[in-house]
């Protein structure tokens, strides 16, 4: 695993290639970390493309328990 490494035009990759890039340079479980994050996208692809709107650089959504 590779530490402080710069990455170069992270921001204009997509998903797919930022999640890659990671495999390939922060993983030593490179199928895992993918299904891992695969794992929270939402079913709704057009929904999905939204969330993924919301913020820059965006590999997966985070779910967190809604309570009162």
């Amino acid at each position: 695993m590779k530490s402080g490494k710069l990455i170069d035009g992270f921001s204009k990759m997509t998903v797919a290639e930022k999640i890659s890039w990671l495999q390939d340079n922060y993983t030593k479980d490179k199928k895992g970390l993918g299904e891992l994050l695969a794992g929270f996208d939402h079913e709704d692809e057009q929904l999905q493309n939204i969330l993924n709107g919301f913020s820059e650089n965006t590999l997966t959504n985070f779910p967190l328990p809604y309570s009162i």
